[in-house]
């Protein structure tokens, strides 16, 4: 099966030269690159979520909010095609930042280096490329949360134990999610940086090098904007609640609803 790794890399701090970056799978380099971009970027996802409270009396209450969640990305990433054919179960992704010097004088550091890789995700390339199908998985997860939010009236998937985060990391930590998995994709000086490459689901996931999965796994904000950023298919989600409560009956609609860019 072939996946896509992405990996976004940003100098947030430069002392001299752009450090170099070599990445792992299970052992085996997949490339080496140079960390040459110092931009970032702002990408957004807008959220509308509507309750609408109604009996057969004529009786309407409808509440209404919109959200826009904002992120900053680095501006290049790298994208690799891997083959998962020989993967085993559980491996290794393994990122390794080189000549990422800082300037020490007398004992202090007077010039920083500092690198940060902002997201690292690894996604089946046949659902990356697949517009309709990406859709169709983000209106499934929105539906999901936000039916488990009105039944729970709280936090709903902080509720769920520790489930992975699809399709991978960023330095965002998901709060409404209440994930575990949050992990510092930024430092200075060389480094290594660790994640694991677990197969679940019949699928190879992203996670945290030292959590351990449970339940079905779950997606952020965040990756919702990105996606629309990558793929520069630009759309708002919006989520409509609906209880009549003469026939105490609920229905819940999600619409992606398509548009260009502002």
């Amino acid at each position: 099966m072939k996946y896509s790794l992405i990996i976004g890399y940003q100098l947030i701090e430069k002392n001299k030269d752009f450090p170099r970056v070599k990445v792992h799978i299970n052992g085996q380099m997949i490339d080496e690159f140079v960390c040459d971009n110092e931009e970032a970027i702002e990408i957004s996802a807008t959220l509308t979520d509507s309750d609408e409270s109604h009996d057969d009396s004529g009786y309407c209450n409808r509440i209404e909010s919109v959200k826009t969640f904002k992120y900053a990305v680095p501006k290049k990433y790298k994208v690799f095609e891997v083959d998962s054919s020989t993967w085993p179960d559980t491996g290794k992704l393994v990122i390794e930042v080189l000549d990422n010097n800082s300037n020490y004088n007398n004992g202090f550091m007077n010039k920083r280096s500092i690198v940060s890789f902002g997201t690292i995700l690894l996604i089946r390339k046949d659902v990356l490329d697949d517009k309709s199908k990406m859709l169709r998985i983000i209106k499934k997860f929105y539906y999901s949360e936000r039916n488990l939010h009105l039944r729970n009236r709280r936090s709903s998937w902080s509720l769920q134990g520790n489930q992975p985060r699809w399709p991978g990391l960023s330095n965002y930590p998901g709060e409404h999610l209440g994930f575990q998995d949050s992990i510092s994709l930024t430092s200075g000086g060389n480094f290594n940086l660790q994640c694991k490459i677990k197969k679940k689901h019949k699928m190879h996931i992203l996670i945290k090098d030292t959590v351990e999965t449970k339940g079905y796994f779950c997606m952020d904000r965040f990756f919702v904007a990105w996606y629309q950023y990558y793929s520069k298919n630009y759309f708002d989600m919006a989520g409509q609640r609906v209880h009549n409560h003469t026939k105490n009956v609920e229905k819940l609609e999600i619409e992606i609803k398509e548009r260009l860019k502002e």
